[in-house]
C-alpha cells in the first residue's frame, strides 16, 4: 500500500428517523457560523441536480448535473463567485454526465466517472484549467462509475466506490480504492473498501473517512 496515504475506512452509517434516534438540536459550536437563507443568494439561470462540485478557495464550481424535470444533463461547469454573489458559466465543452466527482488540485479541476445521457458511466477524465476555461481529457478511467468517492490529498486524488451502470444489467457496485497522478494521467489500485457501494467522503490529515 502506498505510503503517502492512511486509508482508514470508516462507514458512516445514515439511520432513519424512524429508528427513533434522537438528533441533539442545541449543538454548542466552538466556531462561530453565519448561515444564509437561499433567498439572499443570486440562483443559478437553470436549477439542475447531481453535479459534481468543488472549490479553489476563492469560487465554488458546480460541474455538469441534469434537470430533474426533463432529464437535460448538462454539458457545462458554472463557477460562483462568493465575494459578488454571481453565477457564470465556465465552460460549456464538457461530457454531458451527471453525478460525476470533480477535484481541484495546482490550478486545474479534474473531473472523474458520472453517467452520461447515453446511460453509460464516463471513463474519461476531463482536466479543466480555472485560468483559461480550456478543457482536456487525459488517460481514461480503469474503473467508470457513477456517484463514486474522490479527494486529493499531497498531490494525488484518490478515487473510490460508486455505482456501476450499463444497459439492460443489473446494477453493480464498486469497492475499489485507486490513486490517480495527475501529472502523468497514472491510476494505481490501492486496495478495497470493506463494502461495494455509492460514497462520498473526504481525507483529514492522511486519513480518508467515506
Amino acid at each position: 500500500m502506498k505510503k503517502s496515504i492512511l486509508l482508514m475506512l470508516v462507514a458512516f452509517i445514515v439511520i432513519s428517523c424512524s429508528s427513533g434516534l434522537k438528533q441533539k438540536s442545541n449543538y454548542d459550536s466552538p466556531y462561530s457560523i453565519k448561515f444564509t437563507q437561499p433567498e439572499e443568494l443570486q440562483a443559478m439561470e437553470e436549477g439542475r441536480s447531481g453535479f459534481g462540485y468543488c472549490t479553489d478557495g476563492k469560487y465554488l464550481y458546480a460541474i455538469n448535473g441534469y434537470t430533474v424535470t426533463n432529464t437535460l444533463f448538462f454539458a457545462d461547469a458554472l463557477r460562483y463567485d462568493i465575494e459578488n454573489d454571481k453565477w457564470t458559466q465556465f465552460t460549456d465543452k464538457l461530457i454531458r454526465k451527471r453525478y460525476c466527482s470533480a477535484e481541484y488540485l495546482n490550478g486545474k479541476i479534474f473531473v472523474f466517472n458520472g453517467i452520461e445521457s447515453n446511460g453509460i458511466n464516463n471513463a474519461h477524465t476531463e482536466v479543466l484549467d480555472v485560468k483559461t476555461g480550456e478543457t482536456n481529457v487525459f488517460k481514461g478511467n480503469p474503473n467508470p462509475v457513477t456517484i463514486g468517492g474522490s479527494a486529493q490529498w499531497q498531490g494525488k486524488i484518490y478515487v473510490y466506490g460508486g455505482g456501476i451502470y450499463e444497459p439492460e444489467r443489473p446494477r453493480l457496485f464498486s469497492n475499489q480504492v485507486w490513486e490517480v497522478n495527475p501529472v502523468i494521467g497514472k491510476w494505481t489500485l490501492l486496495t478495497q473498501m470493506p463494502m461495494a457501494k455509492e460514497v462520498r467522503g473526504d481525507i483529514v490529515d492522511g486519513i480518508l473517512y467515506f
